[in-house]
């Protein structure tokens, strides 16, 4: 089960919008909202509007709290009460029955979720130093609790020494001696000088916890805080636009006027009058003409060169992930995904980057067999490469990698394909890459008439990302099965 972790959308509808996407492209199982959907920010209504419509599970924020009169406005600042009073008067009558509902804290077995510290929950007391996570843990017996409230991302833990710890967000697993007590800071207003919205993937199949940060359109939240006539200096991320750093324009040109006579730029013609040039206008006017002439000749050529190229050549990429990570990934899990679907010959495979060295002569699809689905790859061209890549893939240095896939060509098949796994390399700052770290035709034959590669190799030191690559430059077509990258 893949659970989206969110909190503290306060009315920002360009924050909520860009994460939603990010959700949607991902791919998960339920999302659950830490609370403050409302509060702060200009769009309390659509916001909410749309949390409502897509949002699993809730728990109740302050705000929420006292929008819906179960709190004492007075508990805010001056700045803070004014908003909320004006949000109340964005919510129609049955958000505000909606907000009335909602628990104060949620129980997912292993994981429990509240907006605040657990030990009272009604109080909404913050969760800021490891101190504080203790009481947490000392009234619950959920190994991962999750909570929002302060807007700032951060991981609390403790472990055999019972000593609690903080560390900043990162994805990693949980240990089986460790307790963890997360904030997934804010979609809507975070608060840790870094603009964009924040939440967490928790994922129970391998217990792995992943962070994403994601940009939105800061200029339109902008925009939108003072077409409801509200303070933009009240949302303090804005303090935060990253552009705010560009120096002055003077402090940035990378020349100096002259100053004195000896600088000033020597032996030209200060005037020239236009009389002087009445007599070479027909001159000049002529190699204009020719001039245009001239370079609609050579457009026509390089058009006509790069039609041609454009139409031998085409790359297309379905529905790409925004990270695949093998280092959260349990052993002997496959980190590519074969779409169920049958796709079209030349249509976009989700997951997939697919190259056709000319798109007239070769095609790649995704067909029906018995045993599910397999990619099917055609060529008439044996000098133009045909493959199918994968996104860059998170890995780890002495990781262990294998690649496998079974390959059933037609009888008329004449060439090479291969399966590889380059890598990225990052040392010194800089970052290499090679391309075929592992490399494996399909040789071993097996009793179903097909040819198996397999390949398994220990990942060198400095190694951050990997690609899978099925290629070829062949006649004739091939049906790819099983396709697989597994960490051992």
């Amino acid at each position: 089960m893949r659970y989206a972790i969110i909190s503290d959308l306060h009315a920002n509808l360009q924050a909520w919008d860009a994460t939603l996407l990010d959700i949607r492209n991902i791919g998960v199982d339920s999302i659950i909202c830490l609370g403050d959907i409302i509060g702060y920010g200009p769009n309390p209504a659509e916001v909410f509007a749309s949390a409502y419509a897509n949002v699993n599970h809730f728990v109740l924020g302050n705000h929420d709290a006292v929008v819906c009169g179960k709190m004492n406005p007075d508990l805010f600042n001056d700045k803070a009460r004014d908003l909320i009073l004006w949000t109340h008067t964005q919510l129609g009558d049955n958000a505000i029955q909606f907000l009335k509902t909602l628990p104060l804290t949620l129980d997912g077995g292993i994981f429990r979720c509240s907006h605040g510290e657990f030990s009272q929950p009604a109080a909404f007391n913050y969760v800021i130093d490891p101190a504080d996570a203790v009481n947490s843990w000392n009234c619950t017996d959920n190994k991962l609790l999750f909570v929002g409230h302060t807007h700032v991302p951060n991981i609390f833990l403790t472990g055999d020494s019972g000593t609690p710890h903080i560390v900043p967000p990162q994805d990693f697993e949980l240990e089986e001696n460790k307790r963890y007590l997360i904030n997934v800071g804010s979609i809507g207003q975070p608060r840790d000088t870094d603009t964009r919205a924040c939440y967490c993937i928790y994922d129970t199949d391998n217990n792995s916890v992943i962070w994403r940060r994601i940009p939105f359109d800061i200029d339109a939240y902008r925009n939108a805080m003072v077409e409801a006539s509200l303070d933009p200096t009240t949302t303090w991320f804005l303090q935060h636009d990253p552009r705010n750093e560009t120096p002055p324009l003077r402090d940035i040109l990378n020349f100096s006027p002259a100053q004195t006579e000896s600088e000033l730029v020597q032996d030209t013609v200060e005037v020239e009058h236009l009389s002087l040039l009445q007599h070479s206008r027909s001159r000049w006017r002529l190699l204009a003409i020719l001039t245009i002439l001239l370079t609609l000749a050579l457009g026509i050529t390089a058009a006509t060169i790069l039609l041609r190229h454009t139409n031998r050549a085409k790359t297309t990429c379905g529905l790409i992930p925004v990270s695949i990570s093998a280092i959260t990934a349990p052993e002997n899990h496959n980190l590519l995904t074969i779409p169920e679907h049958t796709t079209l010959p030349g249509a976009p495979i989700d997951n997939w980057i697919v190259h056709l060295g000319n798109k007239r002569e070769q095609s790649a699809q995704v067909t029906k067999i018995e045993s599910g689905s397999a990619f099917l790859l055609k060529s008439e061209n044996i000098k133009e490469e045909i493959y199918l890549e994968t996104p860059p893939i998170l890995i780890r240095p002495k990781m262990k990698l294998c690649i496998y896939g079974l390959f059933h060509k037609s009888e008329d098949f004449k060439g090479n394909i291969y399966i590889s796994l380059s890598l990225t390399k990052q040392k010194d700052g800089k970052n290499t890459t090679i391309k075929q770290f592992m490399i494996k035709e399909p040789n071993r034959h097996r009793k179903d008439n097909c040819l198996e590669a397999r390949l398994t190799k220990t990942i060198p030191a400095n190694s951050t990302h990997a690609q899978f690559r099925v290629s070829g430059n062949f006649t004739g077509q091939v049906e790819i099965r099983e396709l697989k990258l597994e960490k051992k």
